[in-house]
């Protein structure tokens, strides 16, 4: 998948991401022309947020849509935030803390602050609802060794004007890993997004979410990447015979975990690129935001970051 930029999540083969490959690079669509952290990690994590990270509200049903993707329910997924270049959509992005929104660098490269917008709360973009919110931005933290060529380091800071506020029924801000250590091999990520619901196809107006397998860095360099451009930065996930995917439009928002057997989640990685979408022997490509704390820790500030109590 390339970077998901403009617009387009999950498809039959949910696609979320492209970037790196086939994926358009925003930058393109707007005309624009590794380090390993160590593994000790800060402890700035809030013993006590304001509310539990990574929750989900109470089950309800949900409507399959396109092949094996599903829409989600209303903002069960509270720390999903979308990002507009002068009110155009083109990237994902997980709200980290009251004031910043993980996301992708290529998302953000060449782009100034005075050009976003980040919406919090949305479920589908066509709706009014009254539950989303919009911020302006004051800052953006690129990875300062990302680069657009590899597609390693693919991670970035947006730092908000004002805080979101999350004393609300649905918004929450997402859960981060508490160490490097953990390896994901052989469960299922869940990956969300509103980008194309194809590689022909327009992006979805309603947040998408798909489970896809997470393989091994090994694995994925035998498929049909070249093996240099996986690094220890990266996970590879999806099915070999394609089927599930992220797409354009996908591009910068999570891949999560769930925490043991409850209905916590965990951000484990970001949608970063792949060769088209959902295609065959071509797993979408996420930058691996466990090795990333110590930057993530540097560039917040102050303000509060969230893990799951089991993780």
């Amino acid at each position: 998948m390339l970077p998901i930029v403009a617009g387009a999540l999950l498809i039959a083969a949910v696609q979320v991401v492209q970037v790196a490959g086939d994926y358009t690079p925003w930058d393109h669509l707007f005309d624009y022309r590794d380090e390993q952290v160590p593994d000790e990690r800060p402890t700035r994590y809030c013993s006590a947020c304001d509310k539990p990270c990574g929750t989900q509200p109470e089950r309800r049903s949900a409507f399959a849509k396109i092949v094996n993707g599903k829409d989600t329910r209303e903002n069960e997924f509270g720390w999903a935030a979308t990002l507009a270049r002068r009110g155009q959509f083109y990237c994902g992005g997980t709200l980290i803390t009251k004031k910043h929104v993980l996301t992708a660098a290529h998302c953000v490269e060449n782009f100034s602050p005075k050009d976003l917008t980040v919406t919090i709360g949305e479920h589908d973009r066509k709706v009014e609802t009254g539950r989303k919110s919009v911020h302006h931005v004051t800052q953006i933290h690129r990875h300062q060794d990302f680069r657009l060529s590899t597609f390693d380091n693919d991670i970035a800071i947006i730092e908000l004007r004002e805080p979101v506020p999350i004393n609300s029924p649905w918004v929450r801000v997402a859960c981060l890993p508490k160490s490097a250590d953990t390896s994901y091999e052989g469960i299922k990520g869940t990956v969300i997004g509103w980008g194309r619901l194809g590689e022909r196809k327009k992006s979805s107006n309603i947040l998408q979410k798909v489970d896809v397998p997470i393989i091994s860095n090994a694995d994925c360099k035998d498929m049909g990447y070249s093996p240099e451009k996986i690094t220890s930065n990266m996970i590879c996930a999806g099915y070999k015979e394609g089927q599930q995917d992220a797409c354009q439009g996908d591009s910068g928002g999570p891949m999560h975990r769930h925490i043991d057997s409850s209905d916590t989640m965990e951000v484990i990685g970001i949608v970063s690129w792949g060769k088209g979408c959902a295609r065959e022997n071509y797993p979408g490509v996420y930058t691996r935001v466990a090795n990333y704390l110590d930057w993530i820790m540097d560039h917040t500030g102050d303000e509060c970051i969230c893990g799951a109590e089991s993780s």
